[in-house]
């Protein structure tokens, strides 16, 4: 049975599209964020790696959530440096799969109504 990252990015596959410059154009990013956001953890949350759960977790004042592991590489590479551009770059060469800006999008999104992003 294929693995829930292969199967996801058979599904995304067939909506994503790369313009010739080799950047995302699929869908509108958020609201709330323009062509070169730069997303960023909340000071009030810390991501932490849990090495015996083999796990990223994000921790806050009121407890923990933790994350799965598409979640923790994405939240990992929001310090503030990055474009979304660059994070969905990363993330298409780690997982050796293209069409993730979706997804990626749907989740920066997600985080930020959660507050988890600035």
């Amino acid at each position: 049975m294929p693995s829930r990252v292969a199967r996801r990015t058979r599904r995304v596959t067939a909506h994503h599209r790369r313009t010739q410059k080799g950047r995302h154009a699929m869908m509108p990013m958020p609201a709330d964020a323009g062509p070169s956001a730069r997303p960023r953890l909340s000071q009030l949350f810390r991501l932490h790696w849990e090495p015996g759960e083999r796990v990223y977790v994000l921790r806050y004042p009121q407890g923990m959530v933790k994350l799965n592991p598409s979640a923790g590489e994405i939240l990992s590479r929001c310090d503030g440096t990055r474009e979304l551009d660059e994070i969905i770059d990363e993330l298409e060469a780690l997982f050796g799969a293209s069409g993730l800006a979706p997804d990626v999008y749907r989740f920066i999104d997600h985080a930020r109504q959660r507050g988890w992003l600035d």
